[in-house]
């Protein structure tokens, strides 16, 4: 036989784990939850300077702009858009030369180049793609839509 012996060590409880482990998570979230929110959207226009013409903008092309997004690990920015006027947004919205530019620190992105010719109805929502040179859009900083003399400033998600 053998005559070695094993030293036996006691097993540890559910509780012993359950206050190791779960205890100091539920520590961590109640004292994040005394920290101070801080504001997630900041202007960084003066409000003399900022611009909204989003009525003009609904009621010159037929469109009601609803949010600018950055994309694809910030490669894309897309515009999101609802028809208001079908009419309008047929009229306007299939030539590059009266789609809006987005601006930001400066920067002007430009609308694609190429038109389409699909058919916009009223009440449905739309989108469309820039190439986000420079990384110029962020999530979090307002961005101006440019359309000619009209624009409106918004918060990028």
């Amino acid at each position: 036989m053998n005559n070695h012996t094993v030293e036996m060590r006691p097993r540890r409880t559910w509780t012993k784990r359950l206050v190791r482990l779960v205890l100091p998570a539920v520590l961590l979230l109640f004292l994040a939850s005394l920290i101070p929110e801080f504001p997630t959207q900041f202007s960084f226009f003066p409000e003399a300077s900022v611009q909204d013409d989003s009525v003009a903008i609904e009621a010159r092309y037929g469109i009601r702009i609803r949010r600018v997004a950055v994309l694809a690990g910030g490669g894309i920015v897309e515009l999101r858009f609802l028809i208001v006027d079908p009419d309008k947004a047929n009229l306007y919205m299939h030539d590059p030369e009266y789609m809006p530019a987005l601006i930001t620190d400066g920067i002007r992105l430009d609308p694609p180049v190429r038109g389409h010719d699909m058919e916009y109805k009223a009440g449905w929502g739309y989108y469309i793609l820039y190439g986000n040179h420079s990384s110029a859009v962020k999530s979090g900083k307002p961005v101006v839509i440019e359309f000619d003399d009209l624009r409106q400033q918004v918060v990028a998600n």
